[in-house]
C-alpha cells in the first residue's frame, strides 16, 4: 500500500467518485448545495473535515484509522486503544 499526504490528492479522488454517483443526488444527501460540492472538491477546493464525513457518508464511504509504524516502532497501547490487534496496526489511514 502506497501513502500520501497530500491531502489534493484524496480530495481529487473523493471528488471523482462523487461526480461518477452524480452531484445533485450527493447535494441532496449531504444537505451541502450542488455548487458548494464542486468548489470544495475541485482542483482548487479546500475541504474542511466537516464536508469530507458528510461526503462520504453520503457516498458509503468510510474511514479506517489504525495506527502506523514511526519509524519500525508501533505502541501496542495505542493499538489496544483502537482495538486492534498488533499485528493489524502495520497498516495505516486508508478508505474502504
Amino acid at each position: 500500500m502506497r501513502f500520501t499526504q497530500d491531502a489534493g490528492l484524496f480530495a481529487n479522488a473523493v471528488g471523482d467518485i462523487a461526480r461518477a454517483r452524480g452531484m445533485m443526488q450527493l447535494a441532496k444527501g449531504t444537505g451541502i448545495t450542488r455548487e458548494g460540492l464542486y468548489k470544495a472538491l475541485g482542483e482548487q477546493g479546500n475541504l474542511s473535515f466537516a464536508t469530507v464525513v458528510k461526503v462520504m457518508h453520503a457516498l458509503g464511504l468510510q474511514f479506517n484509522v489504525c495506527v502506523r509504524p514511526v519509524q519500525g516502532w508501533v505502541p501496542a497501547a495505542a493499538c489496544r486503544l483502537l482495538g486492534t490487534s498488533h499485528n493489524q496496526c502495520e497498516e495505516t489511514l486508508f478508505i474502504q
